[in-house]
């Protein structure tokens, strides 16, 4: 669902209206850690439906492949920048700074906010051990965090309308979809008028993080820009196809649309 109306209706202060910047069709907000946990805490307790998604290089290239994961990023009421091309794509194609934020970048100051604020939180995805593990570590690391349910992507032993009356039954501020790109972006678009969570977060892979099946990266990795490297490292017979023909899959589109822009920019193009 689509945000509507003014800032102050959607729930945002003015201290908190953030620039949009189209990257490559879809608009992501430039705004910070910060500002996401405050969107997130004044959304979470409305009686709208709001649907949160992020993009790196490689949701880019699906959604140039997959016009109906694009339509459902322009839907979104936000999506923010979780990899570095986006960010770089901001900046040579309209000369934008934006951060990247990853789960690693807000879990802390969400779980924080969501422990003062008791807010109820589910989660959705991951293998079925993984999703439990997940829960686990966030009640150990975060006392008071309270987890109103959870269930593993695969729907392994329930149906999908099982899964969606837990969730609707557990009546979660906040429902957190880690199934994949484009997976769980289609999986919420498809299932969002049925859930009555306020905010629907797609989180990726932050349950196999969060379990330690997927190791976290080195903060000085993630400084230099090189996550994706460290990834492919981590799990080459997963992201040797994404990384070393996705990454420059992503430069080559990002560099001609820089060039046909500036080329239409020159004087006397139209």
């Amino acid at each position: 669902m689509k945000m509507v109306g003014t800032e102050e209706q959607s729930g945002m202060s003015p201290k908190s209206q953030f620039q949009n910047v189209n990257i490559m069709g879809t608009d992501v907000k430039a705004l910070d850690v910060s500002g996401l946990i405050e969107l997130i805490r004044s959304w979470s307790v409305q009686d709208l439906q709001r649907t949160i998604l992020y993009v790196n290089a490689h949701c880019l290239n699906e959604a140039n492949k997959n016009k109906h994961y694009l339509e459902i990023l322009k839907d979104a009421d936000l999506v923010y920048a979780d990899g570095i091309g986006a960010v770089l794509a901001a900046y040579l194609l309209q000369g934008k700074k934006i951060d990247k934020i990853t789960s690693r970048d807000w879990l802390d100051g969400f779980c924080q906010m969501s422990i003062k604020d008791k807010l109820r939180i589910y989660l959705l995805g991951g293998k079925p051990q993984t999703v439990q593990k997940s829960r686990a570590r966030l009640e150990n690391r975060f006392p008071g965090i309270r987890i109103a349910g959870v269930n593993d992507g695969y729907f392994e032993e329930k149906c999908e309308l099982e899964v969606l009356a837990e969730i609707k039954n557990a009546r979660p501020h906040v429902l957190f979809v880690g199934m994949g790109t484009p997976k769980q972006e289609i999986w919420i678009a498809n299932n969002r008028r049925n859930i009555t969570a306020p905010v629907c977060w797609a989180v990726g892979a932050m349950f196999d993080v969060l379990a330690g099946s997927e190791p976290s990266v080195p903060k000085w990795i993630n400084a230099i820009w090189l996550e994706w490297f460290w990834r492919l490292l981590m799990n080459p017979a997963d992201k040797w196809k994404r990384y070393l023909f996705g990454n420059p899959e992503f430069l080559v589109r990002l560099l001609r649309q820089v060039a046909s822009e500036r080329l239409l920019m020159k004087p006397g193009r139209k």
